[in-house]
């Protein structure tokens, strides 16, 4: 998984390991990823530490990384 230093710098690093958890315990590996169903998480904690903004990313990461394996 790869954050481009541009957005490091926006996220904070309990952020940052937040989209590595939804990462791993989503995606994996393309191997992973393609036989099997997925395993899928949790993210909870407290108002207003962006938890939003981690789905975002990792959405973001996703798409652009498997889309276009899925897709092309």
């Amino acid at each position: 998984m790869y954050i481009s230093k541009h957005l490091c710098s926006i996220l904070k690093p309990h952020q940052i390991g937040g989209i590595r958890f939804m990462y791993d315990n989503i995606v994996e590996s393309l191997q992973h990823f393609q036989t099997t169903p997925g395993l899928g998480c949790i993210l909870a904690h407290s108002m207003g530490c962006g938890k939003t903004l981690q789905v975002n990313f990792t959405k973001k990461i996703f798409f652009s990384k498997y889309l276009k394996i899925l897709f092309f």
